[in-house]
Parts: C-alpha cells; structure tokens; sequence
C-alpha cells in the first residue's frame, strides 16, 4: 500500500518513511529489550550487594531497565542497595511468594526509578511479601504501583 505524503517531493516522502520505518524499528526493538526485567538471583544468593554482576541473573541493572527482587522459598533474602553509577530504573518490584521475606536495603546512594511495587503484580493483586529498608541515601522519581 503507497502513502501519499502531500506536498512532498517523491525523494523527501521517500526519506521520511524511511525515517519514520526506522523509528518504528527502534521502538519495536526497545519495548523487547524491556520486556523481561532483571531479575536478582535468589537461587544463589541470599544477601548480596546490588552492584555485584554475579548477584544477578544476566549482570546487575542499567538505565531504564525493569528490575524484579523476587523469591519463592522459605529463605529471608536481603538486597543491599549500593548504586554509585546513578543507574535510573524504569521499573523496580519486590516481592516473595514463598514463606521467606524479599528484603530491599538501602543506606547510601540515590534509588531513581518511575515506579516501585512492594509484594504486588502487574495486574494489582498482593500476592506475597516484600520489605523496603532505608536508613540513608535517596529515594527519586516513584509512583506507587496499583
């Protein structure tokens, strides 16, 4: 199907759906970058610092990403939040569906992220437990997940 672009040239109307292929191409690409979130790994660590690679699967969070502190056991896990890269999440939960305790803890840096979820899914039902600790640093940017 041809776009007619009125009152362009046939090369700029060429050019700009180029261009608005490549945007769409760049967004499609993001929103599947985005899709899993970083998860941390509670199968081998119960209390870790958070910018420790090895403490998460696929290495520790970058700009914009989705982040999940999630376990389903009975163990108590405890995530100490060092960040002094200034790292902006998009999205950050916390959450245990089991009968141990997800446990985030920060006492230094600035936590910057659009929005937190402490023991709530996506679809907004409480499903487990989960903890946030602060004893210092910052906390930045949150909408209170629903």
């Amino acid at each position: 199907m041809k776009t007619q672009l009125s009152g362009r040239s046939p090369r700029n109307a060429r050019a700009l759906r180029a261009a608005l292929i490549a945007a769409g191409a760049v967004i499609s690409m993001n929103s599947v970058v985005n899709a899993v979130p970083r998860t941390w790994d509670s199968s081998n660590v119960n209390d870790g610092n958070w910018d420790i690679n090895a403490n998460w699967v696929g290495g520790q969070p970058g700009n914009g990403e989705d982040v999940l502190l999630y376990q389903d056991d009975a163990t108590n896990r405890v995530v100490h939040y060092v960040n002094p890269s200034g790292v902006s999440l998009n999205s950050l939960g916390i959450d245990a569906i089991g009968t141990g305790l997800m446990t985030l803890d920060q006492a230094q840096d600035a936590l910057v992220s659009t929005t937190l979820r402490i023991a709530i899914t996506n679809d907004g039902t409480n499903v487990g437990k989960g903890a946030y600790n602060m004893s210092g640093g910052t906390l930045v940017g949150f909408d209170l997940g629903r």
